[in-house]
């Protein structure tokens, strides 16, 4: 079980988690369909601070014997779904970019094409 101090700070942790969210996505510096996935992250953790049962039932479910060792394994997993979630991200972008690149290149031949004739 999470002490009651360890708690307090968790809970702290996260108000100042939510509250930076609220101020990036507040000043546009973080688009909202980007942050849904920090919202729910935060949203988890709130769940685990709220209801530490779940963090004690889903350790002794998988063999877990200390439940801060169960709390670091949903971080990394919750870290390796941030990791995807940006790689698709970045991968989008790159096409996006590679698109842009080429259709730049084209209209530049066109127009060193059109000068040419005149």
């Amino acid at each position: 079980m999470l002490s009651v101090r360890f708690r307090l700070v968790l809970v702290m942790t996260v108000i100042i988690y939510f509250a930076l969210l609220y101020g990036l996505i507040r000043r546009k510096r973080l688009l909202l369909k980007y942050a849904l996935i920090w919202i729910g992250i935060g949203l988890v953790f709130t769940m685990l601070i709220a209801f530490p049962w779940i963090l004690v039932n889903g350790a002794h479910l998988i063999g877990i014997y200390l439940d801060i060792n169960f709390l670091f394994l949903l971080m990394i997993g919750l870290l390796m779904i941030i990791t995807m979630s940006l790689t698709i991200i970045v991968s989008r972008l790159n096409d996006t970019n590679k698109k842009l690149v080429q259709k730049t290149a084209i209209l530049e031949a066109e127009i060193e094409k059109l000068k040419g004739n005149m």
